[in-house]
């Protein structure tokens, strides 16, 4: 089955223009990659953010003040919620007390001095 916002085509002709398009597509990353192997520069490398897992399992497994749930019960039953509307706000409010949280927390404590710290010998090192 095609789908397709146009109500005048069949749908053979339909994919009979998708198919050309693929193919033109195939053609256009064959001269690609050919023309890359002419010049012979190669990719740079792709220098990814790794996210500090002690940073992360803080987060997750605080309990707000006035709540009995940590962040991530929290965050599983606010993405079990069915309204979409209500869902995405309930995901926002969770993500805003979540990084207030770490904006309001003292950098002199013990675990947060040892992931920034980490973060920084880390970002050094890279370059």
């Amino acid at each position: 089955m095609v789908e397709a916002g146009d109500k005048e085509v069949s749908e053979d002709d339909m994919l009979e223009a998708l198919m050309f398009g693929h193919d033109a597509i195939k053609q256009l990353y064959d001269f690609e990659k050919k023309i890359s192997k002419e010049v012979g520069k190669e990719k740079r490398p792709l220098n990814i953010y790794k996210i500090n897992e002690v940073l992360v399992n803080y987060c997750l497994n605080y309990v707000s003040e006035g709540q009995k749930k940590t962040h991530k019960e929290r965050l599983i039953e606010a993405f079990s919620i069915k309204d979409k509307l209500k869902r995405q706000n309930t995901i926002e409010e969770l993500e805003k007390e979540i990084i207030d949280i770490y904006d309001a927390k003292d950098y002199k404590t013990p675990l947060l001095h040892y992931v920034i710290v980490n973060e920084v010998k880390e970002s050094l090192k890279e370059k």
